[in-house]
């Protein structure tokens, strides 16, 4: 999980963010695995520091819900990391 230095690696970021985000449609009783992420690092996560780590449904489509996400740092209240993601309810499959 550690980065560069004392950072937090940023696919551990990445991590984070997508399991929040699936965890909002989980809580909705919506069961969709990502279809697409994008993480926009703002600021490097500081090991050490606590983070708080939230995430929103903004629209819902059909079968496609985006959602987004943010990581910020509790000392300074800093956003340290954004993403936003599509998740996809797959469909019957075809025997």
């Amino acid at each position: 999980m550690k980065g560069a230095m004392t950072t937090t690696h940023g696919g551990y970021v990445s991590l984070l963010l997508d399991e929040t985000m699936g965890k909002v449609l989980s809580a909705l009783s919506i069961k969709a695995p990502t279809a697409r992420l994008e993480v926009s690092f703002r600021k490097p996560m500081l090991l050490g520091h606590e983070h708080v780590v939230s995430a929103e449904l903004r629209r819902s489509e059909g079968r496609k819900h985006w959602l987004v996400g943010q990581i910020r740092c509790t000392d300074d209240n800093v956003v340290v990391a954004e993403a936003e993601g599509l998740f996809f309810v797959p469909g019957a499959r075809h025997s």
